[in-house]
């Protein structure tokens, strides 16, 4: 049951913690329409705004802005060979990079075959930042990813040569990968030494197998089932070329499997390490801290599902408030999910943004509407009576 008596004491600060509606509004986004919303229902509410991410879009934004650094741009070759425009950010000594902005699944177009999806274009992003910056460390977020490479194709940006039975380079894509029989790295720059890597994962899936990132993530990226098992195998094969080479196995680390392998790419050819997303954000952005000072917390996410459950931001978020004693509601673009496994979460209440019968696309279209509504309505219920 939704805990309204707290605002009886004239306690009116609200913490919005919400993760992007994919393919309609960014964190920061969703989080001014919400705040709109709350001050149309009463303009003394307080709003704290935390966006935030669990390593996909908008994760080099929100933690630039947080660490105040800058934003830059760089043009790039996109996963499907396509040029891009990359968003990348500085902030003292850290640069802050996205796989959804180098080699994105937003960039897959009709047509495009997945097979020749490269991240290609990430090494050549990583490249330019370290001879233009020369940073410390550069953070990667891992979400959203259209390769399947294993991060081969950010191998030979870097520097990495791979190898046919007569000693020809071969371009890494996936298609190729039954010709890779060698690895030479003599050529990878030395510069990447000097640098800590720290990937961002929202999943904790190894390399290969029926939990690998093939098998559970292959067809969003337009791989086809009756193509997995190959697809598996020949990765299989090539990482051990690359386990033998480096001397060192990642392909069952935790994370390994995220971003079509980037995970065992960052481990096995930088030298670097995966994080899981969410609870290195919550410590980065210090939201327990933010939490704990509110009156309520807002969290939410585009589809509240079953997979959410398994740590994604807004069950987290909810999970937080329910150990700090401080009340959650949920506002989603859909959920599936029943209320009581909600409620034992965190939840004090969840409502949708989606105002009356639509299509995704109508829906798409006016979640800024929607969501201004849908929190003006539960914060004018929420002050009644303060």
């Amino acid at each position: 049951m939704l805990k309204l008596q707290f605002m009886r004491h004239g306690m009116k600060n609200i913490c919005l913690v919400v993760d992007s509606f994919k393919g309609s509004a960014s964190s920061i986004q969703i989080e001014n329409y919400l705040e709109t919303g709350i001050h149309k229902a009463d303009r003394n509410f307080k709003v704290t705004k935390i966006p935030i991410t669990d390593g996909g879009e908008g994760f080099t934004r929100i933690l630039t802005d947080y660490l105040g650094g800058e934003m830059h741009k760089t043009e790039i070759t996109g996963a499907y060979g396509r040029k891009q425009i990359a968003q990348w950010g500085i902030a003292d000594s850290k640069a802050i990079i996205e796989v959804a902005e180098a080699a994105g699944l937003s960039q897959r177009q009709a047509g495009d075959d997945p097979q020749n999806a490269t991240s290609y274009g990430l090494g050549k992003l990583i490249l330019k930042i370290v001879k233009q910056e020369k940073p410390s460390e550069i953070l990667i977020g891992l979400g959203g990813s259209a390769t399947n490479d294993a991060g081969l194709g950010m191998a030979e940006a870097i520097g990495y040569q791979f190898n046919d039975e007569n000693g020809f380079s071969v371009p890494a894509l996936l298609k190729n990968f039954d010709q890779i029989k060698s690895i030479d790295n003599s050529k990878v720059d030395q510069d990447l030494k000097k640098i800590k890597f720290t990937g961002f994962a929202d999943v904790v899936n190894p390399l290969l197998g029926e939990n690998g990132a093939t098998y559970v993530y292959g067809r969003q990226k337009g791989i086809e089932i009756d193509k997995m098992s190959k697809i598996d195998h020949q990765i299989s094969r090539v990482a051990g070329i690359v386990v033998n080479a480096s001397g060192h196995d990642h392909r069952n680390d935790v994370g390994s499997g995220a971003a079509g392998g980037l995970g065992f790419g960052i481990l096995s050819f930088l030298n670097g390490q995966i994080v899981q997303s969410m609870p290195e954000m919550i410590k980065m952005l210090k939201i327990e801290e933010t939490v704990s000072k509110n009156d309520i917390v807002v969290t939410g996410e585009g589809n509240l599902d079953a997979q959410s459950l398994d740590g994604k931001v807004s069950c987290q978020i909810a999970g937080i408030g329910k150990q700090l004693g401080v009340p959650v509601i949920g506002i989603v673009g859909n959920t599936n999910v029943e209320m009581s496994k909600l409620l034992d979460i965190g939840f004090s209440a969840v409502f949708t943004t989606t105002v009356g019968p639509k299509t995704l696309e109508q829906a798409v279209d006016s979640i800024e509407l929607d969501a201004v509504t849908t929190a003006e309505q539960i914060f004018r219920v929420v002050g009644i009576g303060k």
